[in-house]
């Protein structure tokens, strides 16, 4: 719908960007279960003081890469939807190359 109007209808931009804004909701919500999931599975892994329980240095390497992914992919959900608020022409964060280059080529 974006690239057959032209840049003048602006029903896709607003499709685009109400799926972005799902996404960051339910990106939001995973981030929220999962760091409660965290919390909890921590606190009761404290108290039984096992030591056979303990996660490997490698599961926790992995956790770690695992959030800031996730983290990342948030901060471009967030950005796309700044960038097309006000349409494909518009606005200054969509003709910023630097920033776009940053959030979604690497």
């Amino acid at each position: 719908m974006s690239s057959n109007s032209s840049g003048s209808s602006y029903q896709g931009v607003n499709i685009a960007i109400a799926g972005l804004s799902f996404q960051v909701f339910s990106l939001t919500v995973f981030i929220c279960l999962a760091a409660d999931y965290a919390i909890k599975y921590w606190r009761g892994h404290k108290a039984k003081m096992a030591t056979d329980g303990r996660l490997t240095r490698q599961f926790r390497i992995f956790v770690g890469f695992l959030a800031l992914a996730i983290f990342c992919i948030l901060v471009r959900c967030v950005y796309r939807i700044d960038e097309l608020s006000k349409g494909y022409t518009g606005g200054q964060l969509i003709h910023n190359q630097g920033l776009f280059i940053a959030l979604e080529g690497v």
